[in-house]
């Protein structure tokens, strides 16, 4: 059973094709751009734990990807959760026609060949097979759905990994589309999403995320190279900014192009949140943070490949560049629509 008119749109990151692929199943034609910024995606967090490997972490989104899109969209969303695999409730969200969006563990999914943990990443379960016991997921850049066990699904479900450790989270997805119909209802989600994204970078919960974070980093990337495992920290830095499900550019390309379409939804006739926007340069600005972090990752990657602990000390100015950066550029949109 695969449910009626469900189409899996690939796309580069686990979060923003899920909310996309849900989207358009309900009729709200929008791309995964705009999905992840009306998440207000745009985040950092920079984490040094000698419990973690490697020691010394960036996570350059914001948490919480997929409750502040419908909560922005004025959807009320919780993620279910327990210590029961919950198949008899989704199943019957599926037969229903209602398709599920699941938090798992990608280090038990079959089809991803790694020995890699990363919990909390991002499907849509759209449909199952009772007999031999099998369900179909759709999963970021895969085409088609992918079809795995049942209790390959229960094992991945569960898990303490970092960075979003999870016990059987997962949420029903009926119809959000409000009767204002999309395009207002989109345009005025996003100028919450760019509000929200922006004070939490400048105003974090914590010293470790935002531009507080990258200015934690800038400092503290001189003396990586005394870290045990400092090859593996710039490796892992090039692959988080660069290739694991950014983007590239940590995520800041993406960004970019969700509020290149806030821009042009500002002279439609329903674009009126965001006029504000008009004029300000914010879609090429952020284009332009894309690429001095492409240019921190390769810096990093070059560190990973060479033998010398010390190159790091030329990648805190990188870093210091982007602090100024991105903090200018949270700045002007709380100017513009604030």
């Amino acid at each position: 059973m695969i449910l009626p008119g469900f189409r899996h749109h690939p796309g580069h990151h686990c979060g923003s094709t899920a909310l996309r692929n849900l989207a358009v199943y309900h009729g709200l034609e929008v791309t995964e751009a705009m999905c992840f910024g009306l998440g207000a995606g745009l985040g950092f967090v920079y984490v040094e734990s000698e419990a973690t490997s490697p020691t010394r972490l960036l996570m350059p989104r914001a948490p919480e990807l997929e409750r502040t899109f419908f909560h922005h969209l004025g959807v009320d969303f919780e993620w279910r959760s327990g210590l029961q695999f919950p198949w008899p409730a989704m199943a019957g969200w599926l037969d229903a026609g209602v398709p599920v969006l699941i938090l798992c563990d990608l280090r038990h999914l079959d089809y991803y060949n790694t020995r890699t943990h990363f919990s909390g990443h991002s499907v849509v379960l759209a449909g199952y097979d009772p007999a031999p016991d099998r369900v179909y997921l759709a999963d970021t850049g895969f085409e088609g759905l992918q079809e795995v066990p049942l209790t390959t699904l229960a094992r991945a479900m569960v898990s303490p990994h970092p960075p979003f450790p999870v016990r059987n989270h997962w949420r029903e997805v009926p119809s959000f589309v409000g009767p204002a119909g999309p395009p207002v209802a989109v345009a005025g989600a996003a100028r919450r999403a760019l509000l929200r994204a922006a004070r939490a970078m400048l105003e974090p919960p914590d010293p470790a995320m935002g531009v507080a974070g990258l200015k934690r980093l800038a400092e503290a990337v001189r003396r990586w190279g005394e870290a045990p495992d400092w090859s593996w920290c710039a490796r892992f830095a090039y692959q988080v900014i660069e290739r694991r499900g950014t983007g590239g550019s940590a995520f800041r390309r993406l960004y970019a192009e969700f509020v290149a379409e806030c821009e042009a939804l500002a002279t439609s006739a329903d674009g009126e949140p965001l006029a504000g926007l008009a004029g300000r340069g914010l879609g090429e600005a952020m284009a332009a943070i894309a690429r001095r972090w492409t240019d921190l990752a390769e810096a990093f990657k070059a560190v990973a490949e060479g033998d010398d602990p010390g190159a790091f000390a030329s990648l805190g100015p990188l870093v210091a560049d982007l602090v100024a950066s991105e903090e200018q550029w949270c700045r002007t949109v709380l100017a513009a629509l604030g």
